[in-house]
Order: C-alpha cells, then sequence, then structure tokens
C-alpha cells in the first residue's frame, strides 16, 4: 500500500480575511474626533460557566466587577472587558500571547466575527452622545469602565480606553452600517423645535 504523502495539497485555498470596512475612505473625520479601525488584533470571547475562573489569563487580569476593564498598558495594549458574570472579551495583540491555558474555560476566537473600531478626540464622547442612551461624559463613564447599550439603533460594547479615546466593538455584520452612520453625523448639535403658534 502506497504511502501518504509528507504535505498532501490543500482541499482548497483558504481566502485572507477581509475586513468589513474595505473600500471605505479611512480614516473618518468627525467634528474633534477621529474615527478609524483598530488592526493587529485578536478577539476572544471567554466564558466560565459554572467553573471558578482564574484570576488572569493571557497575562490579564479577568474584571470582576461590572462594566470595568484590566487594561494595565492603557490603549495601545491588550484589554479585559467584563460582559457578565464569568464573561468576558479579551483584546489581545495577535503577536501577543493567546488564552489556550485555561481548560476549565470556554473560549471563542471572534476576531473575525467583531470589528474593533477608536473614535479618539476631544469630541468623542459628545458624537457617541449623539446616537447612545447612555451618560458618557469622563464623571459618569471613566477611564477603563465599559458598557454593552445600542449606538444609532446597532448593539456595541464600548470601552473608556481613556479620556479622549474610546474603543467600539461591533459585530461584523454592522461594522459599515456603523461606520457610516458615525461617518456621516451632522456637525450640527441638534434641532430646536419652535413653539407652535396658537390660532383662532
Amino acid at each position: 500500500m502506497p504511502k501518504p504523502a509528507a504535505n498532501p495539497a490543500p482541499l482548497f485555498d483558504r481566502p485572507a480575511p477581509v475586513s468589513p470596512l474595505a473600500g471605505c475612505a479611512q480614516p473618518a473625520h468627525l467634528p474633534d474626533a477621529l474615527l478609524t479601525e483598530r488592526h493587529g488584533l485578536t478577539l476572544w470571547h471567554v466564558d466560565a460557566g459554572r467553573a471558578s475562573a482564574p484570576e488572569t489569563l493571557a497575562g490579564l487580569n479577568l474584571p470582576r466587577t461590572p462594566n470595568t476593564v484590566d487594561a494595565p498598558k492603557g490603549p495601545k495594549g491588550p484589554a479585559a472587558l467584563w460582559l457578565g458574570p464569568g464573561r468576558w472579551l479579551l483584546a489581545l495583540s495577535a503577536s501577543g500571547p493567546t488564552p489556550d491555558d485555561a481548560p476549565e474555560l470556554t473560549l471563542v476566537d471572534q476576531t473575525h466575527a467583531r470589528c474593533a473600531l477608536r473614535l479618539v478626540g476631544a469630541g468623542a464622547r459628545t458624537e457617541l452622545a449623539k446616537g447612545c442612551a447612555l451618560d458618557l461624559s469622563e464623571a459618569t463613564f471613566e477611564e477603563d469602565q465599559c458598557a454593552q447599550t445600542l449606538l444609532h439603533d446597532i448593539p456595541v460594547l464600548l470601552h473608556a480606553a481613556d479620556d479622549d479615546v474610546i474603543d467600539l466593538y461591533v459585530a461584523r455584520s454592522f461594522a459599515r452600517a456603523l461606520w457610516e452612520t458615525l461617518a456621516h453625523l451632522p456637525s450640527g448639535k441638534g434641532v430646536r423645535a419652535a413653539p407652535t403658534a396658537r390660532t383662532g
């Protein structure tokens, strides 16, 4: 019986992943803010289920306090975001460690299921407030806090990476719609309704 080839040919060519924002003009300039897509990340959904989760994973502390984030290296480093009891999203450098040393956890690679955006500038919070019901002021939404909410009716996970740096994690299928909505927001601060004159 002939021996199988040492390096059998692949059954099909695996296409390289393409960003859902391919073709969008980047970066997008908003009033007092700049919108960009973050590259070079791997995104992992971590679920402990009924198990006791470790204190750390992939070099990050897994936050136990609701809506908090562990990002020891600041906006340029990795982050562990609290999603719920026993659940986290890890945003890791593609060249850094991976969370593959925790057999008691359920780990799902969501790198190509979510898109990471970053809004930077003094007007970042103001721009987001145009489509979000949360109070995103610095006094309420502090650095290294996160929140799951609707932004222009699109589910997102927000992370206050710094006072004027907000990261947005959105499902791949909604990424382009969210980008185009944010990139084309009107520069005005709203419409003032004039009182209706009474007649008769």
